[in-house]
């Protein structure tokens, strides 16, 4: 909410109403991803894990897209087909490969973390390379963002051993 704060104003929001539910519809399908692999999946090697997603995410996207996009067009630009395949191998393949390893390694919870920090990184971007304003809202989320990080990593402190007092005789 503090992200997009900004946007709201006394007639609702006012910017692209799309790209926000579009980030809740990534959080959803994160959060769904990562319990349907702690609950069907456990144990099983990343690339198991990750091959399962992917095809779900892949099956669903060959059924939306022709609904979403009228008229439906293959793309025609040889770029465009580089541009797929390098987001489908490095972005999304490699990248579930080492989330998934994450999630074996560190447990669900403390790898899903990995994905608050996206827009941290996309503010930064955004400020050095589209010379975007960070207001207070901005500034704001992202201390979140990162106290969140920050509070789910911390580890507990031991609690002390109660002292063991010898018995009177």
């Amino acid at each position: 909410m503090v992200l997009v704060s900004r946007d709201i104003g006394p007639a609702g929001l006012t910017a692209n109403i799309w790209g926000q539910l579009a980030v809740i519809g990534g959080s959803i399908c994160y959060a769904t991803a990562i319990t349907f692999s702690r609950r069907y999946l456990r144990g099983q090697p990343p690339v198991v894990q990750s091959t399962m997603i992917l095809l779900i995410a892949d099956a669903l996207m060959w059924i939306a897209t022709p609904i979403a996009e009228r008229p439906f067009q293959l793309p025609a630009l040889p770029v465009t087909w580089f541009a797929i395949a390098w987001l489908g191998l490095l972005g999304s393949c490699l990248a579930y490969l080492l989330f998934f390893f994450l999630i074996n390694a560190w447990g669900p919870t403390r790898a899903s973390l990995v994905t608050y920090v996206f827009p941290v990184i996309g503010l930064i971007l955004g400020i050095i390379f589209l010379n975007e304003v960070a207001d207070w809202s901005l500034i704001v989320g992202l201390l979140l963002i990162v106290g969140g990080i920050v509070v789910v990593n911390l580890k507990p402190r031991p609690k002390p051993a109660p002292a063991i007092t010898a018995a009177a005789d």
